[in-house]
């Protein structure tokens, strides 16, 4: 039995598992990613900072395929490495996760980020003991909040005041909530 992470497919995207080496190659720069993966890299290849270091932190704990939570997504015809989804790190022992994910400014208003996210959440929602799925995006992120409200997630009614403006809190249930008991 095969125990790696699923890629993603759709109709223009592929998502792709973020492993040790693109995490470490990645962290180097651009150009070091680029010629790991020898297809091209957005320039402005989002800063995924934390998620690529909590890769390469946990490249010795053998996290397992059903607890996997960083892809990248990438334009099937170029091939090309555009943005990154996933949760904020592995689903091991939480009841709930924090989904994040980011596109390439040149990839955006293009339905990239619903096409991506609508992949990744079909396969989240039935991840067997997650309670909640989660989501923070900033009020003046108008594309991302309508993006996350498509999808199903609800405004939870919590607010965060940060430097960089508003957060809202949003929620959607994970398999574990929608079980019958």
């Amino acid at each position: 039995m095969d125990d790696s992470p699923p890629t993603f497919e759709t109709p223009r995207l592929l998502l792709v598992p973020i492993d040790l080496a693109f995490a470490e190659a990645a962290l180097k720069g651009h150009e070091s990613l680029q010629h790991l993966l020898g297809v091209p890299v957005a320039d402005d290849f989002p800063d995924t900072r934390g998620i690529l270091i909590e890769v390469v932190d946990l490249a010795d704990l053998n996290v397992s395929a059903e607890n996997w939570f960083a892809w990248s997504i990438r334009d099937k015809e170029s091939q090309s490495v555009i943005g990154t989804i996933g949760f904020h790190g592995p689903l091991q022992d939480y009841p709930d996760a924090e989904i994040g994910y980011s596109v390439s400014s040149a990839w955006r208003e293009r339905g990239i980020g619903t096409e991506a996210l609508t992949a990744f959440m079909a396969w989240a929602k039935t991840r067997p003991n997650l309670e909640l799925i989660l989501a923070r995006v900033q009020v003046a992120n108008l594309p991302s909040l309508k993006m996350l409200l498509r999808a199903g997630f609800e405004i939870d009614g919590s607010e965060e005041t940060t430097e960089d403006g508003t957060v809202l809190s949003l929620s959607i249930p994970g398999a574990k909530a929608t079980q019958p008991e």
